[in-house]
């Protein structure tokens, strides 16, 4: 089944290795678990940057793991109108100046 507005992206020719997976979730919930053990040893201010520290790096090397999966990408061309008729124009989010929001915090100020 198609959905109508949405076509694949080509494969990327890059090859993806389980290996190379594993060792970065691996690395992510080190990161994770050591930041929390240094983390329980201090007090204050050295337990928020250790703890901090820890769960960044788990960001990091689980976001780069996800990136190793093979998962298929779309591309998304536009939104249907209510009615279901697809529309041509491509779809512009509106900005805060153009939504006129930001005109009562100018007043306000």
């Amino acid at each position: 089944m198609q959905i109508r507005g949405v076509r694949k992206a080509s494969a990327p020719t890059r090859l993806r290795s389980v290996a190379s997976f594993l060792g970065l979730v691996t690395a992510s919930i080190v990161c994770l678990c050591a930041g929390a053990l240094v983390a329980v040893i201090y007090e204050g201010l050295p337990r928020l940057i250790f703890a901090g520290a820890g769960f960044s790096g788990y960001l990091f090397f689980f976001a780069h793991a996800l990136r190793e999966l093979a998962l298929p990408s779309v591309l998304v061309e536009g939104r249907p109108a209510p009615d279901g008729e697809v529309r041509g124009e491509p779809v512009h989010r509106k900005t805060l100046e153009e939504t006129g929001r930001n005109r009562g915090l100018r007043a306000a100020a």
